[in-house]
């Protein structure tokens, strides 16, 4: 009585000298009495306010686990009592890698969790311990393994039940999207391809239009899923799933993280081949973010990636070419010459975007265009398919005599391109030999 008073007068909870010997006398309290229900009751509250609090509670992970897992026995008809107890659990599985470890040496820990989620759907605390387990699985899927298991007991099954039940509590559907993103990256297929995931996870967005929060989370969610089989992709943009990610995107596009999961959702869709012109029309948004972040080194890797996709359909190569795309591709490329990966995926959106064969049109270069694509040779001398991206691209620009002057001009040019041949005795389909053509006084 004298601890739950303790317990219950929150002024206190930061005076006590020793939480150790708090830990020591509640786990051998019930150990004594392992039958009193009252005891429990009173222990249990104690066990979630001192954890939350204290910085040592790892230590006695292993003890406190099992007396945990039998109070959501004891209580398993009493909301309040086993909210106390699953965000106890929750406390605990924060605790570190060997905390983790602790848990998952119960057998029955993960069924337990799971079989929480699927009792206490609809009841006034339900909320909270939904939440609450979708958190204990999220930090307990360390490895494809686990996540694999927690999958077939259940547990992706319980956090799609609680996204649909729960489609209006913004906070339930965040940590439920956390949580379903870490899950499914290891998750069986087939289990996956029987449940509507794709569905739910675009329902949980379209619900929750203005909340960031939910929009990453959703977002994440997606790009994880559709990266385990092609079906999701066809399910997620039959759903709506791209143009939910655009509107995201657009919506949020100060925020760095949105245009970032955004992108790399798009991008991931984008690779399905008869996908491309549906998602193409979300072009905008990451031609958007990507001007609206230039700065940021990371996010111009996955944005020129996703245009790169992109630009293989011929009207969003149009799309993109209307909303200044080649511009910011020529921005990312100067600004980080040393990134080999943005050079590489912004050439070959350059080769995409070069040529317009509806239109039997070739993009007109300036001088300063061709100084940032010579800059990425020279930079890069030894990566193939860099050089090879800038000579197919150079070709390109050969198809147009006002091109062919400006690459005249360039004295550094015939030496990056001869330089390429040898170094990977390669003449990259004899497009080298085509530009050095081109090139007669500088060949001589």
């Amino acid at each position: 009585g004298a601890l739950f008073a303790l317990c219950t007068s929150s002024k206190n909870l930061g005076q006590i000298p020793e939480d150790k010997s708090i830990f020591t006398i509640i786990i051998e309290s019930l150990q004594k009495h392992p039958h009193s229900v009252e005891l429990y009751r009173c222990c249990i509250g104690l066990l979630w306010s001192f954890s939350s609090i204290s910085g040592r509670v790892e230590e006695f992970v292993p003890n406190l686990v099992p007396l945990l897992l039998k109070s959501l026995d004891m209580f398993e008809k009493d909301d309040e009592m086993i909210d106390l107890a699953v965000n106890a659990l929750l406390i605990l599985s924060k605790g570190g890698f060997q905390s983790v470890l602790a848990m998952l040496k119960h057998e029955t820990f993960i069924d337990s969790i799971i079989s929480c989620m699927f009792k206490f759907i609809d009841t006034p605390r339900s909320h909270s311990i939904q939440t609450g387990c979708c958190d204990i699985l999220s930090n307990l899927a360390l490895d494809n393994y686990l996540r694999a298991d927690m999958c077939a007991r259940g547990g992706t099954s319980r956090i799609i039940m609680a996204l649909n039940h729960f489609c209006h509590d913004h906070l339930v559907v965040c940590t439920a999207l956390f949580a379903l993103a870490n899950l499914i990256s290891g998750a069986d297929v087939e289990i996956l391809r029987g449940s509507e995931i794709s569905k739910t996870i675009v329902k949980s967005m379209q619900s929750h239009p203005i909340n960031l929060t939910v929009q990453v989370r959703g977002a994440s969610a997606l790009w994880v899923l559709s990266s385990r089989n092609e079906v999701f992709k066809e399910r997620i943009v039959q759903y709506g799933g791209a143009q939910v990610v655009s509107e995201a995107m657009t919506r949020f596009v100060a925020s760095e993280t949105m245009q970032s999961k955004g992108s790399i959702a798009l991008w991931s869709l984008a690779v399905h081949r008869s996908l491309k012109a549906q998602v193409g029309q979300s072009a905008v948004c990451v031609v958007n973010g990507l001007a609206a972040h230039v700065c940021s080194e990371k996010l111009c890797e996955e944005c020129v990636g996703a245009i790169k996709c992109l630009s293989i359909d011929e009207k969003t190569k149009k799309l993109l070419g209307e909303n200044d795309a080649l511009d910011l591709i020529f921005s990312a490329m100067w600004l980080y010459s040393e990134n080999a990966t943005i050079q590489q995926s912004a050439l070959a959106a350059l080769s995409n975007l070069s040529v317009d064969v509806n239109a039997n049109q070739v993009l007109r270069i300036s001088s300063d265009d061709l100084d940032t694509i010579t800059n990425g040779m020279r930079t890069h001398p030894k990566v193939k398919d860099i050089q090879e991206s800038a000579i197919i691209v150079l070709r390109n620009f050969t198809c147009s005599p006002s091109n062919c002057l400006i690459l005249q001009q360039d004295a550094h040019l015939p030496g990056l391109i001869r330089s390429a041949v040898v170094n990977f005795n390669d003449s990259f389909q004899g497009r080298a030999e085509d530009l050095l053509q081109v090139l007669p006084l500088l060949n001589q």
